[in-house]
């Protein structure tokens, strides 16, 4: 008997346990209903048109794109930030700054204010501030449009030249609503090389995403990447938000053509894995003696894709992909290294499409090339961020290393062992070169009628064999312009940035781009030409993009394609140098005796773009090879006979 009982009562106990976890299951059932019940979303576009508006007219296309036929309103509000711009080629007043919301006939304004500086964090919190406080939602995200920096910052002013730094980021979002409670959902970041490991940190206490590019992007005065907009209503979280803006990203390059095939990139990033992505890269960090370990990590910096580069021509943003360098410190700690790559790979990168093997999604700021100016710049926009003491102790003395001044090895390479012919250049480094070496160049030059040289080709696909012989080979590498009326041929300064498997390289040239304005006035830009030799030695021009330089740092941006029909001629640059002195001996300081001279090609003329070899004439290769400090060191003229 009182077995049974006890049995009876167990099973009412199973019963009640049952029920009870029923009922948890139903809380928490409801709990999810409800987040999922209110799916509105309040969109914040923050613009700042910059000369990418002014002189390319790409912001107003972006916004063309815009249906507002295909979007609910009432669920979906869309506000639109202005300023920082010159010249507006649509609705918007250059005089002033102004919040837009997006309604059934278009874009109408809001709220009107001063031209403030777009730069400034006082001018992004006001933003977030307006649209959280007038626009209530289920859900908010920031959309960034402008010029971006790398780790430097983001969103540039045309008037003032300013940009929101990284602890200007920090401090608009602290003077926001947002926080680490009450998160913006999306941060998207339609700029340049803003996709980085600084930017996510900055990010990961005040939203969930981050969708933002490592490398430059293009745009046009055609086609635009807000189009994704108008699907809102088949995107079911923020996670398909930012999947939605790297595909339409994707398809707006396709639909440009020309600019498809480049080097370009888009990833959505799990913000919430940032914190611990950053705890295991200062543990590694922090393993690091650079005392001990400096020349190999040098070499590994020296040898990983900077971002920028190859795209736009700029050495200052120095930021490399993260996957890749962690990859190269497995000789530090191989575990962790593997460790780091296989978090980044499965955890924080969840979406990501690129069109070079470079990018893995997340970049970081590792000095290496840029200017001291700039690099000042960097570790002051550092400054009262959460960025971590192991990393920034870490860049602070791997910097000062670079630059010290008590290194006591030679690199002198006058001496040197040379050996050459018309394909093959070798140069023999002693064994104290060998072990301070980090990575090297080689630059083709043709000598003229008087006695200068002239630069025709550089590239940095040279090799370090066993024996110590740096060695290249140059078949077919060189690019010349041809005149289809006549056969003429001319060289101009072209220089490798690429290559694949399949036999294609990849070139950039500089060049100058001659149109006049409506008052006839002449106008120059400049710009990045590019090109790619396919393995049949076909070459096409691939693109064409404007390049700025801001007057006080010199710090390059890009993006823009250029369209050109608007314009009456291309100068191709062509510099020529006084290598040797008046009794021909080697002058080591000659790259300061640059002479600039300028191929012009009128637009209506017809030509196009050969692949050469070194023919009958005076050429000669300089090997270029830099130390563990990036400094540069000169070879003798090898003669290519």
């Amino acid at each position: 008997m009182d077995s049974n009982k006890g049995l009876s009562k167990g099973k009412k106990i199973i019963v009640i346990s049952l029920l009870s976890i029923f009922v948890i299951l139903l809380g928490i059932a409801a709990i999810l209903l409800s987040i999922q019940k209110d799916p509105t979303r309040t969109i914040m576009i923050y613009m700042s048109g910059n000369n990418l508006e002014t002189d390319g007219y790409s912001a107003t296309a972006e916004l063309k794109g815009i249906d507002p036929s295909k979007i609910d309103l009432e669920k979906y509000h869309i506000l639109l930030y202005t300023g920082g711009t010159k010249k507006w080629h649509n609705f918007v007043d250059s005089n002033e700054n102004a919040i837009y919301e997006l309604k059934e006939t278009g874009f109408e304004k809001v709220k009107t204010y001063n031209k403030n500086n777009m730069g400034s964090a006082d001018t992004l919190a006001e933003f977030l501030t307006y649209g959280y406080n007038n626009y209530p939602a289920g859900n908010y995200d920031l959309f960034l449009w402008d010029h971006g920096a790398g780790s430097l910052g983001s969103i540039s002013d045309e008037y003032t030249g300013d940009l929101i730094s990284l602890n200007e980021f920090t401090t608009a979002l602290e003077n926001s609503p947002f926080n680490s409670k009450n998160k913006l959902e999306t941060v998207i970041f339609e700029t340049c090389l803003n996709g980085s490991l600084e930017m996510a940190t900055i990010m990961s206490e005040y939203a969930n995403y981050l969708v933002a590019s490592e490398e430059v992007t293009m745009g046009d005065n055609v086609e635009s990447e807000l189009v994704f907009l108008n699907n809102l209503e088949e995107i079911e979280n923020s996670y398909q938000l930012g999947v939605a803006f790297v595909d339409g990203y994707f398809k707006k390059l396709e639909k440009m053509n020309y600019l498809f095939d480049i080097t370009s990139e888009y990833g959505v990033i799990d913000l919430n894995q940032i914190p611990e992505l950053n705890k295991k890269m200062s543990n590694l960090y922090s393993e690091i003696d650079l005392n001990k370990d400096y020349n190999d990590i040098a070499r590994v910096r020296a040898n990983t894709y900077q971002f920028a580069v190859n795209t736009a021509n700029s050495y200052d943003y120095d930021t490399v992909d993260l996957y890749e360098f962690v990859d190269g410190l497995k000789t530090i700690d191989e575990k962790k290294s593997q460790d780091i790559k296989d978090f980044i790979k499965n955890k924080v990168i969840l979406y990501h499409v690129a069109k070079t093997e470079h990018a893995n999604g997340i970049s970081t700021y590792i000095p290496y090339n840029s200017r001291s100016i700039i690099i000042n710049k960097h570790f002051s926009s550092f400054k009262n961020t959460n960025l971590s003491d192991n990393y920034i102790n870490f860049i602070s003395k791997f910097n000062k290393m670079k630059n010290s001044s008590s290194s006591s090895y030679s690199f002198d390479l006058s001496s040197n062992e040379t050996k050459g012919n018309n394909k093959e250049f070798k140069l023999k480094l002693t064994e104290e070169q060998i072990k301070n070496y980090s990575r090297a160049k080689y630059i083709i030059f043709e000598k003229t009628d008087n006695n200068m040289f002239m630069p025709l080709y550089d590239a940095s696909d040279v090799k370090l064999d066993k024996d110590g012989y740096l060695s290249t080979n140059i078949s077919n590498n060189l690019i010349s312009l041809v005149d289809d009326t006549d056969g003429s041929r001319a060289f101009f300064n072209i220089s490798q940035v690429g290559s694949d498997d399949q036999g294609n390289i990849d070139y950039s040239a500089q060049v100058i781009l001659n149109k006049t304005d409506e008052e006839g006035w002449p106008v120059i830009d400049h710009g990045v030409m590019h090109l790619k030799k396919d393995k049949d030695n076909n070459v096409n021009v691939e693109k064409i993009y404007l390049v700025k330089n801001d007057e006080e740092t010199e710090l390059v941006s890009t993006g823009l394609a250029i369209d050109l029909a608007g314009y009456t001629s291309i100068d191709f640059s062509n510099l020529r140098y006084n290598i040797l002195d008046a009794n021909g001996n080697y002058t080591p300081n000659w790259e300061s005796t640059g002479t600039l001279y300028f191929i012009e090609s009128r637009i209506t003329d017809v030509y196009h773009f050969e692949a050469t070899s070194i023919e009958d004439g005076d050429y000669y290769c300089v090997f270029v090879v830099y130390d563990v400090q990036n400094k540069p060191n000169y070879s003798n003229l090898i003669k290519i006979n």
